[in-house]
Order: structure tokens, then sequence, then C-alpha cells
């Protein structure tokens, strides 16, 4: 068993139903900008993100790919008010 099907497992049924996965190339969402250059905007974005903890990026990866998701959803239902 994947961690995925652990993850879905913990969740009542109705919530399981709900849960989705979106793939997103990567360079759709960092628009070709350095790690290191998101790295520091996420730093200004978010005090208690520390850029020396996060060696790999990772965590700056996962902060900016949310508020990248979370702005494609304000542009999709803005749109779909019009």
């Amino acid at each position: 068993m994947n961690d995925y099907e652990k993850y879905r497992r913990a969740l009542t049924m109705n919530d399981q139903l709900q849960v989705k996965i979106i793939l997103i190339p990567e360079n759709e969402w960092t628009r070709q900008v350095p790690k290191i250059d998101r790295q520091v905007v996420i730093a200004n974005l978010y005090p208690e993100y520390n850029i020396e903890l996060d060696r790999g990026g990772d965590i700056s990866d996962a902060l900016g790919l949310a508020v990248w998701h979370l702005q494609e959803q304000k542009i999709k239902l803005a749109e779909a008010v019009r």
C-alpha cells in the first residue's frame, strides 16, 4: 500500500471521494524562475520560512505551488462569474 492509499483510508468515505491529484508541469508554475529566487520570494512572503533549513528547496516549492494554485483558482472563479 502506498502513502496515497494510506492517506485515503484515513479519511471518511465522503472525504475520499473529494480527494484529487492534479498534475502540473513544473515550468508552468515556476515560470522558469531559478529555485533560489523562488526561495527568497517565499522567505519574504512568509517570515516563518527559513531558507537555511530548506536545503533542497522542497518546502519553498510546496508553498510556492500552493500559492500558485490558489491564484489560478481565483482566476478561474472570476472568469466563471463573468
